[in-house]
């Protein structure tokens, strides 16, 4: 039988672990879609996507990197633009 568990890559234990990306893919999506907290709201989805793609993915093909990385280079733009543009 396969046994998947959330992976912890920060050490703070694999359920915390996956609170806080459900509250950053959440919360922190429903933010920026409102338009509220948008420098702060990016913060931990770009924390997300870069322990997506550079640890949870890590050794594996890029193409199973291809999609965390594309995602963070959007809050990357996003960031930019809210904080530099505007």
């Amino acid at each position: 039988m396969l046994s998947i568990a959330f992976p912890d890559p920060v050490g703070l234990g694999s359920t915390f672990a996956l609170s806080l990306i459900m509250f950053a893919e959440f919360f922190c999506s429903l933010l920026l879609i409102v338009g509220l907290f948008s420098r702060l709201a990016t913060v931990p989805l770009m924390i997300g996507m870069s322990v997506a793609a550079f640890f949870a993915h890590a050794g594996q093909p890029f193409m199973a990197m291809e999609l965390p990385i594309i995602y963070l280079c959007i809050y990357l733009c996003n960031i930019f633009i809210i904080c530099v543009i505007v």
